[in-house]
């Protein structure tokens, strides 16, 4: 595994210091030659920097950096940050439903394309649409979801972010759609057209997961409101209802998006 620092906290950036405090002293050099060579000349920090870094308050690409610099010093150091890292984040996630986090292995990352809707095309000219980076997305930006159903069937969407995972209506009036196979371009507004999608408030790394299914077999999820996280006792039925299905009646499509700064 390997930390996505764009994504890390305080508490989390605090674990390089007592590993990058060790391979100081072994090399016998003092801080600020630490920084200089870990971050190089072009990206120089002041005097002191080091408490910052003892309280975890520094730049998550200053973070990288280092973890960087440890990495190609000593494997080893590199790997205890990465498992402090990891057990805390064990420590302070919540708890996971085991069948719906079986659901979200099932996944696979295919399938799946994002399509950012251009200004200079209207919703009915997606025929001359082209895929990008996900990374390139920012908030505010208009996107698209095309699936290639693996099946024919009605599909279900997810977000997940935070540790949290929310809903996503794949229509304006219901929110659940029928796919056949093939081919199809998510959400649709009442008349089946594309209606692109925007994050505006939270940047960051966001889970999308798609999940079709053959036959009336979806649990209703006409309660559930958008905005609002699914308790884990809901995921966890969702997740049953679905693979109590043969395994041949569903297929569970995934993607990640990372929504940059305006």
């Amino acid at each position: 595994m390997t930390i996505d620092w764009d994504q890390t906290t305080n508490a989390e950036r605090k674990c390089l210091n007592a590993a990058t405090k060790a391979l100081r002293s072994r090399l016998n050099i003092d801080w600020q030659t630490v920084f200089q060579r870990a971050f190089g000349l072009d990206d120089q920090v002041g005097d002191g920097y080091q408490d910052n870094l003892r309280k975890g308050a520094i730049a998550p690409g200053k973070a990288y950096k280092l973890y960087t610099w440890l990495y190609h010093h000593d494997r080893a150091l590199a790997d205890q940050v990465e498992s402090q890292i990891f057990a805390l984040r064990a420590a302070t996630a919540p708890e996971a439903p085991p069948l719906w986090e079986s659901l979200i292995k099932r996944g696979r990352f295919a399938n799946i394309r994002t399509i950012k809707a251009q200004s200079s095309l209207g919703i009915v000219d997606f025929a001359r649409r082209e895929p990008i980076d996900p990374t390139a997305l920012k908030l505010f930006d208009e996107f698209i979801f095309e699936i290639d159903a693996p099946l024919t069937g009605e599909v279900m969407a997810f977000q997940g972010y935070g540790g949290q995972w929310y809903p996503l209506p794949l229509s304006t009036v219901a929110p659940t759609v029928n796919v056949q196979k093939g081919k199809a371009l998510l959400p649709v507004d009442d008349e089946g057209r594309p209606e692109p999608l925007r994050e505006e408030e939270r940047p960051g790394r966001y889970r999308f997961m798609f999940v079709i299914v053959q036959g009336d077999r979806l649990p209703d999820l006409e309660t559930l409101q958008p905005h609002l996280p699914i308790p884990t006792r809901i995921r966890d039925d969702i997740a049953r209802a679905v693979m109590s299905a043969p395994a041949s009646d569903w297929v569970v499509l995934r993607t990640n998006i990372v929504f940059k700064q305006s």
